[in-house]
Parts: structure tokens; sequence; C-alpha cells
């Protein structure tokens, strides 16, 4: 449908050159093969130990502002709720 509505904005000889461009049998972009030397970000443990590391910060940021607010805040009623806790 979108292919479609978007046809004006191509020549048709434009069309043809792209096509020829990414779809030759040995030449074209897509029939390359392309290799990658890169470790995935799963397998890789300094990917994953720096992933670990932010986790931390941010789990003890909120440690620390939630006992900041449970300090100051113990005295006051913050919430009502219509049943009890304990």
């Amino acid at each position: 449908h979108k292919l479609k509505q978007n046809n004006k904005y191509l020549t048709e000889q434009a069309f043809k050159i792209r096509k020829s461009y990414f779809c030759k049998p040995n030449d074209g972009f897509f029939s390359k093969e392309f290799e990658s030397n890169e470790i995935p970000s799963f397998a890789d443990p300094s990917k994953m130990m720096s992933g670990m590391k932010r986790n931390m910060v941010y789990g003890v940021s909120t440690m620390l502002l939630l006992s900041w607010v449970s300090h100051f805040c113990s005295g006051f009623i913050l919430a009502r709720i219509p049943f009890p806790l304990t």
C-alpha cells in the first residue's frame, strides 16, 4: 500500500538503477557476505560487567534516596489506605 502511495518520488530509471545496485547476483550490495569479528554483548564479560556496574549504581542511589525519604517522613502520614498493612 505504501509503495503505491510513494511511487511518485522515484522515476522509473532511478528505481532501476537502485535495483541493479542492490540486487546484482555477484556484485550487488545484498549478495555480499560480511564478516563480523565482534563478540555479541551477552557473551562479552567486560560488557556484562559494565551493565552490572550501572545497575549497582542505580540500586544504591535508589536505596539512599528511599532511606532519606524514610528518615525525614517517618512521623507523617503520606497516604491513607482503607485497609491495614499489618
